[in-house]
């Protein structure tokens, strides 16, 4: 799970703010694979390969909209001994934020990168060592903002009252989601340690009858 956040409801119901994450960053043109023995075999076809290690760079292309940590790819060097990823609050790199640790894939997710702002465009850039020389951080950069992602219409809502003592929850699909889990509580304090339910669409439906009350749930969208 690379990243997860969770919207909290309640029915009888408390509404918590959902937080979740949305990203703006760069295309898959390279494919799942990296540094392949077999440079031709169709397998890896799709990677941008290169020998200069100074033309290593970021994919530099709209992303579009994630609700995960945007997975960061450089063209794949033949050679490389290791990558290192570097995101900044600004396209100059004045203010860097994060730099990864040294990663012998040119594909990098930075799920320990904790220190972002909702709304906010960052920059990321790329270098990478061969022949245990480090080049210059790369002069292409590529973008990414994180926002809010968009749970939809949720079943049942805030304040609602039901009679239906097995209901069914229901929410919007994110996109890129594999799955999601559900919390339920019956105070709003206890959700936080309740054990997580796990649902592969985006709806869930209790099959055991839960005690009349007031009970708080939420949910988060989760990918690989």
């Amino acid at each position: 799970m690379k990243n997860k956040s969770f919207a909290r409801f309640s029915f009888l119901l408390s509404c918590v703010a959902l937080v979740s994450l949305s990203f703006l960053s760069c295309t898959d043109i390279l494919g799942a694979r990296d540094n392949p023995v077999d440079l031709k075999g169709t397998a890896y076809q799709g990677f941008e390969t290169v020998t200069n290690p100074e033309a290593v760079v970021p994919s530099s292309s709209d992303y579009g909209t994630s609700p995960f940590m945007p997975t960061l790819r450089a063209n794949r060097l033949v050679g490389a001994e290791v990558y290192r990823f570097q995101i900044a609050a600004t396209a100059d790199f004045a203010v860097v934020l994060y730099t990864s640790d040294e990663t012998p894939s040119n594909i990098f997710v930075p799920s320990d990168w904790t220190g972002f702002n909702m709304s906010t465009p960052y920059y990321w850039r790329v270098q990478v060592k061969s022949s245990g020389t480090w080049t210059d951080w790369s002069a292409a950069v590529c973008s990414f903002s994180i926002g809010p992602s968009d749970f939809g219409s949720i079943k049942p809502g805030n304040g609602t009252t039901i009679t239906d003592t097995t209901p069914a929850l229901d929410w919007g699909d994110i996109d890129e989601a594999s799955g999601y889990e559900v919390q339920l509580a019956s105070t709003s304090s206890g959700i936080g340690s309740a054990t997580p339910i796990s649902t592969t669409s985006s709806n869930y439906q209790f099959t055991t009858g839960l005690e009349p009350g007031t009970w708080y749930w939420r949910v988060r969208a989760k990918n690989a």
